[in-house]
């Protein structure tokens, strides 16, 4: 939140004293001074005008004065520092330093440019040298001088402190620069130092602090003509009263800004204002006028020819139209803002795109890209520490790990939410804490010198008196110095108790803050004198033993209160600190309260005072009751006990189910080899039944007509050895011969043709050899042999066949894999008349065969199951449902092959056979 904080500060001060209305460009002719001028005006606001007018006019290389030269260098490395140009930026200012350490250079133009690094230095996160810049600044000018710059260095030192999260030297570095402009009477830059001042305290969750100071800022700057000044603080105030929910108020400041800036020609300050009236009418729900404004903000960017000033726009249009479920148009402007935003390697804002990312990817149910946006967010908002992103970024991520069933990980991460919600809340306690104790020595500081000047003046009124009533007479010398002495002693004593009767309501106030604070957080004040042992606290709860008022020279006063287990490592953690080997003291321990039961305690403090040797003479903290949290800490070690052990007697338990049903699968196997070879057997034994009965007509007409001839010949035989044979007689039997050959001819053919179409029907690879096949034959012969084995009436079916095609493989096998087809088109159809209809095609050196008829649909949906072992609609009628998953496997197996089932709404169900040649 801090680095969010400085650029709030940052974009401020910079548009305050640097604006331009409509840029203007110095005339050819002008003096080197008036383009100085040009440059201070524009640097920012529009740094690539500078950058051009710099470079066009090649004004580096022109022959200029140390002083000048280090000026144009200086405001030429901004510009560029604003466009994203850092190394440029470096290497320019290295040019100024270069001069300034050679030449005779002012303390103001030197201050010019370590301002401008040290800006740098912290955007760059290179904040040891902005902290080196900022002082080097103050060191240029006397102590205890007042001069603009000091105070702007002090701001700046508080920004940069701000950064590292050193609050007390932030609030100390703000307080520094109030007095600064105090003395200077300069109402502008002290109005500044107050709105940083309720920057500072909006960052650390005190909304009514920084209202405060806001207004204070407001206040200050009235009866100005610091016109701009006043619309960025009407700004800032408006954003303060936005983070307190108080819409309707922040929306009238941002409309008053926004007036001001237009009055003044402020356009780069109009859009920042449309885009907080875009984002806090969208807050409110007034998303027509959220569009509105946005639409303002984006149409004056252009104009102005600055995109740079668009990525919030962007996002803010990005969460509309997410609140509106247009998801894809989200996305396209969270692109275009990320576009601007890495650009101007601004993680915090890139660290908000990463969660918007993350909310749209979850609303459209992509979990995976989600989790891994909100990773992102996580991990850049946490380098910044913009912690309501961070909070967000894991609530999202808690979801979407949900949503993948990651409960695991998704507890995990809830965990760590919750400890930095817990941190945050301790941290911001003792900022808090700290920024009531700066207070505190600063309003002693002030009475002090109050005091000293009151004293001071009373001195010198007296020696006044005495000089000037120094030729009286003694009697009257005598007579008006016992009377001066009785008013000054009145006076003296009215004024001490008027100055007592102050303090005492200054320090009665501050107290009164102090307990509220305390009292807001549940935590005790205590404080330790290592000098004297006294030990004071304060807001101690009602169950505990500590007392307010104790006494002890080290850590062992507490051991008496102190659990044995966690004694030792509370001693450590306070000799450590006393020792200056840690920052702060931290520890957690237990204490037995009054009711006997142990509780826990976060203990927090840090040295306040040393001796000129370092060695600490007092020390303050606070204590945290954290028993309960202790207590969920303990319950969700259980709970994550409890789920492993769930986990690990689930997965035993699915062990042994997969056990079991890969035993069952197995005997399945088993049965289903076992029915599919009975079930061939089956079709075998219909083969051979329909084989027989082909086979027996002709031959029975052969064996008649053999019989037939064998007694006409017996008969002729007989006359002709009678002697009694005929010419007719013999002519007779001469026809019967005739006749009787072509019956026995025609039969014998007709079997041995049934004999030689049967063997097709009959073969396996193992006794195959590949040949030629035409397939319409093939087909045509599979159809007969179908009718004949089914006693089919052949007026009650046909077969169309369209195209030819011939393939090399085993003629058997798809012989049987035809008849199949056949066979279950005859069987299933359940239509009066059975239209088959077959496509050949030639594809490569292999096939294609689509084959269907005009029969009864099977459902929908069963097309994948149609090959499936035992899968029939009329297992009543005794079917086994084996037919097609034998043709399946021999395509796929022994053909190698390929057969799906389909649907034609014009033809009805079909199957699609792909085969390639087999090689012999």
């Amino acid at each position: 939140m801090s680095r969010c904080v400085l650029g709030f500060f940052v974009m401020c001060c910079l548009a305050f004293f640097v604006h331009a209305n409509e840029v203007s460009l110095p005339k050819n002719n002008a003096d080197i001074s008036e383009v100085i001028h040009f440059l201070k005006k524009n640097s920012i606001n529009s740094p690539k005008i500078v950058i051009s007018y710099i470079e066009d006019n090649k004004l580096t290389q022109k022959a200029l004065s140390h002083e000048e030269k280090v000026k144009v260098l200086s405001y030429y490395a901004q510009a560029n520092q604003f466009i994203g140009e850092i190394e440029k930026a470096n290497a320019l200012l290295a040019e100024a330093f270069t001069i300034i350490s050679n030449g005779s250079v002012s303390a103001d133009t030197q201050a010019i440019a370590l301002f401008v690094r040290a800006v740098i230095s912290s955007e760059t996160t290179q904040y040891t040298q902005a902290l080196n810049d900022l002082n080097a600044v103050i060191a240029l000018y006397p102590k205890d001088s007042n001069n603009k710059n000091i105070g702007k260095a002090y701001q700046t030192l508080a920004d940069t402190y701000l950064l590292i999260n050193d609050y007390k030297n932030t609030f100390d570095a703000l307080y520094k620069s109030q007095f600064v402009f105090k003395a200077m009477k300069d109402q502008t830059m002290l109005a500044v130092s107050y709105g940083r001042l309720g920057s500072v305290y909006r960052s650390i969750g005190d909304f009514d602090k920084a209202l405060e100071n806001m207004l204070k800022s407001l206040k200050a700057l009235e009866g100005t003509q610091a016109e701009r000044r006043v619309a960025i603080t009407y700004n800032n105030t408006a954003i303060i009263y936005k983070d307190l929910g108080r819409y309707d108020e922040a929306i009238n400041l941002h409309k008053r800004s926004l007036n001001l800036k237009e009055k003044i020609g402020y356009q780069r300050g109009m859009v920042y204002s449309y885009n907080n009236l875009g984002e806090t009418y969208r807050l409110k729900g007034d998303k027509v006028q959220a569009q509105r404004y946005l639409d303002e903000a984006q149409a004056l960017a252009v104009k102005l020819n600055n995109t740079m000033l668009l990525g919030s726009t962007y996002l803010y249009r990005a969460r509309i139209a997410k609140q509106n479920n247009q998801l894809e148009q989200a996305l396209t402007h969270l692109d275009n803002a990320m576009t601007i935003y890495q650009k101007r390697n601004s993680k915090a804002r890139i660290s908000e795109a990463w969660v918007e990312y993350g909310d749209i990817y979850f609303a459209q149910g992509d979990f995976v890209k989600a989790e891994n946006s909100y990773q992102h967010a996580i991990e850049l908002s946490q380098a910044v520490q913009k912690n309501v992103v961070t909070f967000a970024a894991y609530e999202g991520l808690v979801n979407a790990l949900k949503q993948q069933q990651n409960y695991q990980k998704a507890l995990n991460a809830l965990i760590v939410y919750q400890g930095l919600k817990s941190a945050l809340f301790d941290k911001q306690s003792q900022q808090r804490l700290e920024s009531l104790i700066v207070e505190n020595q600063l309003f002693n500081a002030q009475q002090k010198l109050k005091l000293a000047q009151q004293e001071s003046k009373l001195k010198q009124a007296e020696l006044e008196r005495v000089e000037t009533h120094r030729n009286w007479s003694a009697f009257t010398l005598v007579v008006i110095f016992i009377i001066s002495w009785l008013i000054y002693r009145k006076v003296q004593q009215h004024n001490r108790i008027k100055v007592e009767i102050k303090a005492r309501k200054a320090l009665e106030e501050s107290e009164r803050r102090l307990n509220l604070a305390l009292w807001g957080s549940g935590d005790t004040l205590w404080d330790w004198d290592l000098t004297s042992g006294e030990i004071t606290r304060e807001n101690l709860p009602t169950h505990s033993r500590f007392s307010s008022n104790a006494s002890g020279l080290d850590a062992k006063a507490l051991k008496e209160f102190v659990h044995p287990d966690d004694y030792s490592s509370l001693t450590d953690a306070f000799d450590a600190h006393i020792r200056n080997k840690t920052p702060f003291f931290e520890a957690s321990y237990r204490v037995l309260d009054k009711q006997g039961e142990w509780c826990w305690l976060l203990d927090r403090g840090k040295v306040v005072d040393t001796d000129e040797h370092g060695k600490a003479l007092r020390i303050t903290g606070t204590q945290r009751d954290i028993t309960k949290l202790k207590q969920q800490e303990v319950a969700l070690l259980e709970l994550n006990s409890e789920l492993e052990q769930r986990v690990a007697q689930r997965t035993t338990e699915l062990a042994t189910m997969n056990q079991q049903l890969m035993h069952t699968i197995e005997k399945l196997e088993v049965a289903q080899e076992y029915i599919i070879e009975a079930e061939k057997h089956a079709a075998l034994g219909s083969m051979v039944a329909g084989l027989a009965h082909e086979i027996n007509t002709p031959l029975g007409t052969a064996i008649t007509a053999v019989s037939h001839l064998k007694m006409q010949t017996v008969t002729t035989e007989s006359q002709f050895k009678s002697k009694t044979l005929s010419s007719q007689a013999f002519e007779s039997f001469l026809n019967d011969v005739n006749n009787s050959s072509e019956l026995i001819e025609s039969g014998v053919g007709k079997a041995g043709e049934l004999v030689e179409r049967f063997k097709l029907l009959a073969g396996k690879n193992s006794a195959q050899k590949p040949t030629v096949i035409n397939l319409a034959t093939l087909l045509l012969e599979s159809f007969k042999v179908a009718l004949n084995t089914l006693q089919r009436d052949p007026e009650t079916a046909n077969l169309t066949i369209s195209g030819d095609a011939e393939l090399v493989s085993f003629a058997a096998t798809l012989a049987q894999v035809f008849n199949i087809l056949v066979e279950n088109a005859l069987l299933h159809a359940d239509v009066p008349y059975v239209e088959i209809t077959c496509e050949l095609s030639k594809v490569g050196s292999g096939a294609e065969i689509n084959f269907y008829d005009n029969g009864k649909n099977i459902q929908v949906g069963d097309e994948k199951r149609i090959f499936e072992p035992f899968y029939t609609r009329k297992r009543q009628r005794g079917y086994a449902g084996l037919g097609l998953h034998i043709a399946y496997n021999n395509v796929t197996q022994d053909l190698n092959g390929s057969i799906e089932c389909y649907r034609d709404a014009s033809k009805g169900l079909g199957y699609k056979i792909k085969l390639p040649s087999i090689e012999s």
